[in-house]
């Protein structure tokens, strides 16, 4: 990942390491599902009927998401509306400063366990996790 190279080379120039890595996980994110055949960008992809949000938003933004997965079922005719989301943990790597109001998996499970009843679409959350192995994204349908 081209995080590690830049870290290692600001370490051996002794100038002090990145503290935040998601700029460089959203471009490994868009490389990685787009050679699988996704097609999309900036934490959305979309591959045959399926539709995935990988989302690193502000927590105000969360309704966006959700809302975006109603849309793309109702309106644009996907099958499957998936989000997935950083569990706190997990975010406190990715953006440290920025962690206590980014979107956490525990955020989102929240609010959609919070919409049983009324969210009349097929959408699967998911978490992502500092171990969760992202090489198998051709398979996710």
């Amino acid at each position: 990942m081209e995080l590690h190279s830049v870290q290692n080379l600001k370490i051996k120039t002794g100038k002090s390491i990145l503290k935040g890595m998601q700029r460089y996980l959203n471009k490994f994110l868009d490389e990685r599902f787009n050679d699988y055949g996704w097609y999309g960008k900036a934490g959305y992809f979309v591959k045959k009927q399926t539709w995935i949000r990988i989302t690193f938003g502000h927590q105000m933004s969360l309704g966006s998401d959700i809302l975006e997965a109603i849309k793309a079922c109702k309106k644009d005719g996907m099958e499957l509306a998936i989000i997935l989301a950083a569990s706190r943990k997990t975010l406190d790597l990715i953006s440290p400063k920025d962690a206590p109001a980014m979107i956490s998996f525990e955020k989102l499970q929240k609010e959609v366990m919070s919409l049983e009843g009324v969210l009349d679409i097929p959408l699967i959350i998911g978490e992502l996790s500092s171990t969760t192995v992202l090489s198998d994204c051709k398979n996710v349908e």
